[in-house]
């Protein structure tokens, strides 16, 4: 990447990926993707970092402020993202399941552990 432009290059390499999950989603809609990950092969020699995100959660959510000085923080009022529900944590670990088995068809595996709020 010699000259970072386009709508995501302020992220480095990016390889984006969409998962419908095969679990009770309490009626959101057929045909649209519960999960979305992102890899980021940028960490070191050999290794890769995926993040997952829930696109249309079930319980877990968190509002965020942004204070006078310009940062930004969760709300403590509203921060459900370490409670979630079991269908988010299933719908998640499905995802990450799914990845452990691409990764290991291709000789890889999954490293350090879970990272995150739900975590």
């Amino acid at each position: 990447v010699d000259k970072r432009t386009g709508a995501l290059a302020q992220y480095g390499p990016l390889i984006v990926a969409f998962f419908k999950v095969p679990v009770d989603r309490k009626g959101k809609g057929d045909g649209e993707f519960d999960v979305e990950i992102f890899v980021f092969p940028i960490d070191g020699l050999g290794e890769i970092k995926i993040y997952f995100g829930l696109m249309r959660p079930a319980c877990s959510s968190a509002d965020l402020k942004v204070n006078h000085d310009g940062s930004v923080e969760f709300d403590s009022n509203s921060n459900h993202l370490r409670d979630a529900c079991d269908t988010d944590r299933e719908a998640l670990d499905y995802v990450m399941e799914e990845m452990d088995k691409i990764l290991g068809a291709m000789g890889g595996w999954r490293g350090s552990g879970v990272d995150g709020p739900m975590g």
